[in-house]
């Protein structure tokens, strides 16, 4: 293991000074949790098994997903661990943050992941396969408050508790996949259904700050007009590269992320939301070789490995798992980038740093 980092602290932020010409897998590890809990709200990218439960189509309890996990096929839409299980990680977390579904009265104080497979931030998306909406996730969110509120008995210490918790919301991506290019982009402009979808995050977001949140990380949406799945639907026949016109709609929703933040701190002061970045399908890494092709054989319909279906062997050199999901290589080149945007809420420093990819995925 590396050597302690230097630290340099002011009165009211913690600055760490990174070491420098690492590998591209370096990450930070804490001997405890930055944060005592932490709420895990998003689609199909963090979503760890809570459609387990919900319509078929959208299942993916069956091998080869899971094929690298240590569990197997949980209902994580990849061969192995997505972003969530890494930052919780990353953060110093002992175990995987559950999810909502089948979490215990034990694992509420700690966290709990209320992601679904195809939500969205509107609450059409996803909706004909019964996923549950980032409405609903809050929703299920407050029945945990309640909970915690039974535990811990005082509301002060229940709104303290939670103001303590790390609030980690990644969606929007399928607003874009399953809603918007499929079926609104002719009735809405670019701009206009971005801003469509700012308003709506931002009554979301301001529900979870009534809730009790005050630490919370935004994911951007990353370019899922590099995914295969959208190549194949909307590039030049055997064209592998990127729809950039995909990518650049996704940025307008970005920059415009970007500025719902900004407004939020402004109006919200006792709180702190940051912009996060989830960067698996254009993260660069030499170990990835294979970049625009599915790893395992996909179903008819959906993007989706077929179930049964032999994957890939090299899972290590792809970037997709499925048509639209990376793999666990791909997250994990670009944890390090999602962790150091979530650092300005840390209440204090790292202190140890770990060598490579291989330490973290084994560190339990």
């Amino acid at each position: 293991m590396a050597s302690a980092q230097i630290k340099s602290c002011s009165s009211k932020f913690c600055v760490c000074l990174f070491l420098q010409n690492l590998v591209i897998f370096q990450t930070l590890i804490v001997a405890e949790p930055q944060f005592p809990c932490l709420f895990i709200f998003g689609d199909s990218f963090v979503d760890n098994g809570n459609n387990n439960y919900l319509h078929p189509s959208f299942r993916v309890n069956y091998l080869p997903y899971g094929i690298d996990f240590p569990a197997g096929p949980t209902g994580r839409f990849t061969n192995g661990r997505n972003i969530a299980d890494f930052i919780a990680k990353m953060l110093g977390f002992k175990n995987f943050i559950p999810p909502f579904a089948n979490g215990t009265t034990d694992d509420i104080l700690r966290g709990l992941n209320y992601a679904s497979g195809g939500s969205g931030i509107l609450n059409e998306t996803g909706s004909q396969y019964g996923v549950t909406n980032l409405s609903d996730q809050i929703s299920n969110h407050e029945i945990t408050i309640s909970r915690i509120q039974k535990l811990l008995e005082e509301q002060s210490a229940t709104k303290k508790h939670l103001s303590s918790c790390l609030y980690y919301v990644g969606i929007g991506s399928k607003d874009y996949l399953l809603n918007y290019l499929p079926q609104l982009a002719t009735i809405y402009t670019p701009n206009h259904f971005a801003a469509l979808l700012i308003t709506q995050y931002s009554n979301h977001l301001q529900r979870l700050y009534e809730n009790g949140a005050r630490k919370v990380a935004v994911v951007g949406v990353d370019k899922i007009g590099c995914t295969p799945f959208l190549i194949r639907t909307y590039g030049s026949p055997n064209s592998s590269s990127c729809i950039e016109s995909i990518n650049n709609i996704l940025q307008i929703f970005n920059q415009q992320l970007k500025l719902l933040i900004n407004d939020l701190n402004h109006d919200y002061p006792k709180a702190k939301f940051v912009y996060t970045r989830y960067t698996p399908f254009s993260a660069s890494t030499r170990d990835i070789k294979i970049v625009s092709e599915a790893c395992c054989k996909e179903r008819t319909l959906l993007p989706l490995c077929l179930e049964g279906s032999v994957p890939c062997s090299s899972r290590d050199e792809y970037r997709f798992w499925d048509g639209v999901h990376p793999t666990e290589a791909a997250v994990a080149a670009a944890a390090n980038t999602t962790y150091n945007d979530i650092s300005p809420l840390f209440p204090h420093c790292p202190t140890y740093l770990w060598d490579s990819f291989d330490e973290l995925r084994s560190y339990s």
